[in-house]
């Protein structure tokens, strides 16, 4: 990975108290002793090793060569806080419970947060008042639909914003033609809603088909629900288990972060989509309406 974060080294106050601290809080999940090494004024800098993971990263701690004895400020220039990534929920809860065993405070216990879908986490902070967060938040990975899709000829992955020129004809199947600089656009407003996913599905001949999904927070139910925005296969690759992988993949990732429920459009022409989905569990529920505006 190029130009990623290796370590994050801090200063403490007390290098024996934040050592049996941070090696309390991270050694059950997976972190170990790293490096020793000595520091630009002499002070020995004991390193704590993340578990092997792309992006994973080191702690270093250092004791403070100041006399300096100001409270630390998170809203001074520096550091806010720092949030490690944890397997599950229950892990979240486990280390929360340990936290509160040890007298550590506590800002606010484990939640969900609307951060993002599914984003769970505890806030806290270590023995020199540095604010810290144990989160788990759902990896919405489609590896096991990618393994199931390659015997096929195919595989899924994200959407990209250089699959714009592949997408446009796509697009144009559906119903809704557009350029590959409009395509294009899009594809880089979608990269930054979080809420929002693209599929598609690739093969040796191209971009064979594209699925969309967004969480959505309706206010008649406690749940997310998961939208399905759109769904198109391309009419040279019909016939293969593209829709149906596609689809399947949106209900695993929609299931991963707590929705309830899918909900989708298709319109009263398309009788032979209604009976796709009709195969796939889906039922007809409601009517729906659109009203054009025009432009203020």
């Amino acid at each position: 990975m190029d130009a990623a974060v290796r370590h994050i080294d801090l200063v403490v106050s007390s290098l024996e108290a934040s050592l049996d601290f941070y090696r309390g809080l991270l050694f059950p999940l997976g972190w170990s002793d790293g490096d020793r090494i000595v520091g630009e004024r002499g002070e020995p800098v004991y390193y704590l090793a993340a578990p092997p993971a792309e992006g994973a990263i080191g702690l270093g701690l250092r004791e403070r060569q100041s006399s300096d004895a100001r409270p630390y400020d998170r809203y001074s220039i520096g550091l806010h806080h720092i949030a490690f990534h944890v397997a599950s929920r229950a892990v979240v809860d486990e280390r929360a419970g340990w936290l509160k065993a040890q007298g550590a405070e506590i800002e606010s216990v484990p939640i969900e947060h609307d951060y993002r879908p599914g984003y769970y986490a505890v806030f806290f902070y270590d023995p020199d008042g540095l604010k810290l967060e144990l989160v788990h938040r759902p990896t919405l990975s489609v590896a096991s639909e990618e393994a199931l899709a390659e015997g096929a000829g195919y595989v899924l992955r994200d959407a990209a914003v250089a699959d714009a020129a592949a997408i446009a004809p796509l697009l144009e199947e559906l119903g809704y033609p557009a350029t590959s600089d409009q395509v294009e656009e899009r594809l880089g407003r979608l990269e930054m809603t979080p809420n929002e996913r693209l599929l598609i599905a690739t093969g040796s001949d191209g971009v064979l088909g594209l699925a969309s999904m967004r969480i959505e927070w309706p206010i008649e139910h406690d749940a997310p629900a998961c939208r399905l925005t759109a769904l198109v296969v391309a009419s040279s690759a019909r016939r293969r288990g593209v829709g149906g992988t596609l689809v399947r993949t949106i209900e695993q990732l929609a299931q991963r972060v707590g929705c309830s429920q899918i909900v989708l459009s298709s319109r009263r022409t398309r009788a032979d989509a209604h009976a796709f989905y009709e195969r796939l569990g889906y039922e007809a529920t409601s009517f729906g309406f659109k009203k054009r505006l025009d432009a203020a």
